[in-house]
């Protein structure tokens, strides 16, 4: 091997290593950033929840706000469902599974005639 075949290789080797080494950089960087945003959406959630608790609405205070107005419930499992605040106005519920389900709190929601409610399903095997 010649000299000027080394240097060329030796410099491909360098170029190899700088490049790996960035690499390297790149994705702890990146996973520090990860890091960061996630903490800052734990610090989000735990300050909107301590807000919250000191709000004079109830739904507000237990963090129920589903607005279910008109939306087509057909068929859905809400088994033993607590919708304490839920918007169900004008929502279908033919032929939902309400075993154990309370409706009484929920907003805007009046039964037109009782239904029987269905067995609920032996669980699949």
């Amino acid at each position: 091997m010649d000299p000027p075949e080394e240097l060329g290789g030796l410099l491909v080797s360098l170029a190899t290593l700088t490049a790996v080494g960035a690499a390297l950089i790149t994705v702890r960087q990146a996973a520090s950033e990860q890091n960061l945003t996630r903490d800052g959406q734990v610090t989000n959630r735990h300050t909107a929840a301590v807000t919250n608790l000191g709000d004079n609405a109830e739904e507000v205070r237990i963090g129920v706000r589903v607005d279910l107005t008109a939306a087509d419930l057909t068929g859905a499992f809400l088994f033993s469902a607590d919708v304490t605040g839920a918007k169900l106005a004008d929502a279908d519920l033919t032929d939902a599974m309400l075993n154990g389900a309370d409706l009484s709190k929920a907003k805007g929601y009046t039964p037109s005639t009782p239904r029987p409610q269905k067995p609920i399903p032996p669980p699949a095997h």
